[in-house]
Parts: C-alpha cells; structure tokens; sequence
C-alpha cells in the first residue's frame, strides 16, 4: 500500500521514474502474495504513467489486465474507468472505431450505474471520436448530453472539452 501510494504521491509531482518504481515494486509485492485486487490497482497505475511516457504498448497491457480483474470480479465502475481510459488511449493514436467500442461500453455501464461524472466523460470523449470520425449527428447528441451533465456539476474543464468538441465538429463539416 506504501509503495502504491507513493507511486500516486510521485505521479503527481510528474516525476514518472519514481513513480514507475513505486507501482512496479508494488505489482511485484502484490503478485507475490496472490493479490489480485492489489495487481489491478497496481497495473492500473502503470497504465496511466506508462502512457504519460509515451509507452502506449505497455500501458495498454497493463490497461487490459486491469478491465480483466474488474470484469471478473463484477466490479462495473472499475471495469467501466478502465475502459474510458482505454478508450482515451485508441483516440490518442487515432484507432478511432476502437476507441468508439470502449466509450460506448464505458457510457452503457456508467448509465446502469448511475455514476454521472462518468458517464459525462464518456460521452464528452465519445464525441469527440465521432466528430473525427465525420459522424456529426451522434458527436453532437454525446456532446450535448455530456454538456448538460458537467453544467449541472460545475465542472469547467470538461465542458471545455465539450466545446472542443462543437468546434471539431464545425471545423469537419466548413465548406472551404
């Protein structure tokens, strides 16, 4: 738990090598001892520094070992995180249809759920996909949907990117 949560202290300071550290001494420690709850969080961490570093094949590896754990368990909100996050990963090197399967799992599951917060950010990345995918009607239906939902809690940032969206979506269909 010290090592995880270290990992977590270093991540935030952006220093990624102690953070690394910290997560691989705890997946290590996790694994040695048959935690596969542990393993999870540990690999889940990984993911994310692994794709701040630019190290996309690993992050998704530890991404999908993740989803793995939490879909075996029935942990929906988990498994539902994860897959926005790998979502997130497929829109960053433009494997659009496979980032759009990830936000449609992410938004059914955040909907049965009910987490809000969650659901808003898949469909405010689910937008975004579409929109660079030409699919202007579905962009602007998730857009709309998340914008509501981050309006209604407060949440500046997001719906920043709901107006990128909007401008992505315009600038796709100009007549130049």
């Amino acid at each position: 738990l010290t090592n995880r949560v270290m990992g977590v202290v270093y991540g935030n300071k952006g220093a990624h090598a102690s953070a690394v550290r910290c997560f691989e001494s705890s997946l290590a420690m996790a694994r040695e001892i048959g935690d596969r709850e542990a393993i999870a969080k540990a690999e889940g961490n990984l993911a994310i520094i692994y794709d701040l570093e630019g190290r996309t094949e690993e992050s998704e590896k530890a991404s999908k070992n993740c989803l793995e754990y939490f879909l075996d368990v029935g942990d929906n909100i988990g498994a539902a995180r994860t897959a926005n996050n790998l979502g997130v990963l497929n829109l960053s090197r433009d494997n659009l249809q496979v980032a759009g399967e990830y936000f449609e799992k992410t938004i059914a599951a955040s909907r049965a759920c009910k987490d809000q917060d969650l659901l808003g950010t898949a469909l405010v990345n689910a937008g975004y996909c579409y929109a660079r995918t030409g699919d202007a009607a579905r962009a602007l239906s998730y857009s709309d949907e998340g914008m509501r939902i981050f309006r209604e809690l407060c949440n500046q940032n997001m719906i920043a990117l709901a107006y990128r969206n909007y401008g992505t979506i315009e600038a796709r269909n100009a007549r130049f």
